[in-house]
């Protein structure tokens, strides 16, 4: 676990953490620019064989599951397994279940297989059934097409950080408020840079995870920034490293990181038992998690002692040059003062 003697050596160092970002950044979209995102192996993309079933009768569950069984039984005849599957509630009384393939050819001529076996069961008279064969990739998916999905989940981050940042300084510092605005944009493109760069799967959730990110840097930030203040308030303004280290809520940030990644852990073990795209998103919220942790206890630490010894020389350079225009307009005043005097005098003298 990071120490405060860690904390103290790494938070001078702005400029390398600023460096480091920006590589991580620069990686991303070097393999974007020549290799594109990696969505050609995500469970949204490849060949759907999707069973539409509107349901009209009592039973609802044991009817899924009875559809469900004979779908089952059809693909291993048929020497075909599907990626993973998913239900979904349409309406009260209409369900959806959605079985995905990576390969066209092995699932030619299920649907057909499918239709036939449903026909021929008298217990489904009551229910309409409809299968059929689509192809979709990832981008289909997204709700309102690719770029209004990407710039709408842009938007949501630009919200978060300008909102964050108008808290913490109106609740804090503006110092403060700066290096939240700064580690939540780092940390969603920290987020986007390792995703892309490492070739994960990318699926419609990657930008729920960048968000993630944002969300939970901001938390560290509200932290930092409150126990900075309550020791400023017991030992005046803080501008020395080994000081500020020891304001850096390093332990409440492991606490709450090692709460988060057990819960990732689990979405982990869920997707590689159950369904893979479970597993490509707890990789990727795994990347969200690091990049927010970053920038909490190394570049965050950095950059807000950067702008507050900035601010602070400010305000010094402002005091003094109050000063001495206030001094100024003393002794304006007092050379101003005899010739006054003298004027007094005389106009008593007539």
């Amino acid at each position: 676990m990071m120490n405060k003697n860690f904390i103290s050596k790494t938070s001078p160092k702005w400029l390398l953490w600023s460096i480091i970002t920006a590589i991580i950044v620069l990686a991303g979209i070097i393999v974007m620019a020549i290799a594109g995102v990696n969505d050609s192996k995500t469970t949204m993309s490849g060949n759907l064989v999707v069973v539409n079933v509107t349901m009209e009768s009592d039973r609802y569950e044991d009817e899924i599951a009875n559809i469900q069984t004979v779908c089952e039984k059809t693909f291993e005849e048929a020497g075909v397994e599907p990626v993973y599957s998913y239900t979904g509630e349409i309406s009260l009384q209409s369900h959806e279940i959605v079985y995905v393939f990576d390969i066209m050819d092995k699932v030619d001529g299920v649907k057909d297989t499918l239709q036939d076996k449903f026909d021929a069961m008298p217990e489904y008279e009551r229910n309409f059934i409809k299968t059929s064969e689509v192809t979709q990739s990832v981008r289909d998916k997204l709700p309102g097409g690719y770029a209004k999905f990407l710039w709408r989940n842009v938007l949501a981050g630009v919200v978060i950080a300008v909102a964050a940042f108008l808290y913490v300084t109106l609740r804090y510092k503006l110092s403060h408020g700066i290096t939240t605005f700064v580690t939540a944009g780092a940390s969603a493109a920290i987020s986007c840079g390792l995703i892309v760069a490492t070739r994960v799967v990318i699926t419609p959730s990657v930008m729920y995870a960048v968000l993630f990110s944002m969300l939970v840097s901001v938390v560290f930030s509200v932290l930092f920034a409150a126990k900075n203040r309550k020791a400023e308030k017991e030992q005046g303004a803080i501008t020395d490293a080994e000081k500020l280290a020891e304001t850096v809520p390093v332990c409440d940030v492991m606490k709450l990181s090692v709460a988060l990644g057990v819960v990732i852990l689990a979405l982990a073990i869920v997707g590689i038992c159950m369904a893979e795209n479970f597993a490509w998103f707890a990789l990727i919220v795994a990347f969200a998690l690091l990049a927010a942790v970053y920038g909490a206890l190394l570049l965050g630490p950095s950059v807000y002692l950067a702008i507050h010894k900035k601010l602070a020389a400010f305000e010094a350079k402002r005091a003094r040059y109050d000063y001495k225009k206030g001094s100024k307009s003393k002794k304006a005043e007092k050379k101003e003062a005899p010739a006054a005097d003298a004027a007094a005098e005389e106009n008593a003298a007539e």
